[in-house]
């Protein structure tokens, strides 16, 4: 019994040393092991989806700063290129201009928006079939030149031409649809 007792003080260590080890590894550790690398609380991909966005404004403020720099002429044919909407009218009349200016006539035009052509960034597209007649064909290259010239972004698709000297065009024109912040997607839309 007295080497019992000699030993008494050692087991106890290792019986302390063993129970804290057990508590490590059965208290402590579930804690921590979402906090690790890969673990459920792990902000590692917080941070990078941070560093992301910091850099998105930071181009974000660069093509601001771009913008505001620009003149009112400059920003006004931008907006004239690729609209904020798909302004049909708009078409109608910049395709008979184009039709006056040589001699010919615009004899019917159907805009209609493709709801299905959104890409990432808001684009949309207005599908317009379009006819026009009075002219020969050098009348109509000359219409097709301004047409690929003017301002307002056009791409014809198809050309049809008639026995009776008429030609049927099919085109795209192109906006932007300025994208609906989150935070407003609920209520009244955002304003552009």
């Amino acid at each position: 019994m007295a080497q019992l007792a000699s030993w008494l003080p050692l087991i106890t260590v290792l019986l302390v040393l063993a129970y804290a080890v057990a508590a490590y590894f059965l208290l402590i550790m579930p804690q921590i092991g979402p906090l690790l690398p890969g673990g459920a609380l792990d902000n590692g991909p917080i941070k990078a989806k941070i560093s992301d966005d910091q850099a998105y404004i930071k181009k974000l403020q660069a093509y601001l700063t771009y913008y505001t720099a620009l003149s009112d002429e400059n920003k006004q044919r931008a907006a004239s290129i690729m609209p904020l909407d798909a302004d049909n009218p708009g078409i109608i009349v910049a395709l008979d201009a184009i039709a006056r200016k040589n001699n010919m006539v615009l004899t019917s035009v159907d805009a209609v928006t493709d709801e299905k052509s959104v890409n990432q960034y808001g684009r949309k597209s207005v599908r317009i079939s379009a006819a026009v007649d009075g002219g020969g064909y050098d009348q109509f290259k000359l219409f097709l030149n301004d047409v690929e010239h003017s301002l307002r972004l056009f791409d014809v698709q198809s050309i049809i031409f008639s026995p009776t000297g008429g030609y049927g065009l099919v085109m795209r024109a192109y906006f932007v649809e300025p994208k609906m912040p989150a935070s407003a997607s609920k209520g009244a839309p955002a304003k552009p």
